[in-house]
């Protein structure tokens, strides 16, 4: 009975899908600003380089993954160790630290820094160039969609702090539904695991993959 009772209900949906015909709703970033803000991201990570190295010849990358904040510094050491320098995430996850290198320059490990960076955005850095519109939108999918599934799985997940999302809302916000996995030192396994039932980051933020609009 339950089988045939959802079986309905799928059922149903597709009716729905069907009568709709093919609309679709709009893109939550269209073209126009997917281009408008890797261009900014670029400039913007480029910027101090050619600070501190005025002669530094700027590398042709684009973004490979959006990344969840809390990735940020295990992604840049991994990004950082393959071009060959020598970098560590510190203790507390926040940063790396680099030690030597294969024999680049200051310059190529600020280069090759820029280019992981452009590759590996994160999520608060895409949100700081978008609108409250997609940031409300995004803070709306860490509740509405990845707590929900983190549960559903049996991974722990608090509730979200509601003075904190209606400050900034957003996974810069301080709240992330990931938080019971990471504050309990899960190991890595365990939380790729999760992230890849429940994946931290909407699709329409994966600016490469051009997925969900």
């Amino acid at each position: 009975m339950l089988t045939r009772g959802l079986t309905g209900v799928l059922a149903l949906a597709a009716s729905a899908v069907l009568l709709t015909g093919c609309a679709s709703p709009p893109p939550v970033i269209g073209e126009a600003e997917r281009t408008r803000m890797v261009s900014t991201l670029k400039d913007g990570e480029w910027r101090e380089v050619s600070r501190l190295y005025p002669e530094a010849v700027r590398p042709a990358v684009s973004p490979v993954r959006t990344i969840p904040d809390y990735e940020w510094a295990t992604t840049m050491a991994a990004c950082l160790r393959a071009a060959g320098f020598a970098v560590t995430p510190t203790d507390d996850g926040q940063g790396y630290s680099y030690s030597s290198s294969d024999g680049q320059s200051p310059l190529d490990f600020a280069v090759t820094t820029y280019s992981c960076e452009v590759a590996y955005p994160t999520v608060f850095i895409l949100l700081s160039l978008l609108g409250p519109k997609q940031t409300s939108l995004e803070a709306a999918y860490q509740r509405g969609v990845v707590r929900p599934c983190l549960l559903l799985a049996g991974a722990p997940s608090p509730a979200p702090d509601q003075l904190a999302l209606r400050d900034a809302p957003g996974t810069s916000s301080g709240w992330d539904p990931y938080q019971g996995l990471l504050h309990g030192a899960a190991p890595d396994a365990t939380v790729r695991f999760f992230e890849q039932r429940c994946p931290p980051v909407p699709p329409w933020l994966q600016l490469s993959a051009r997925a969900g609009g």
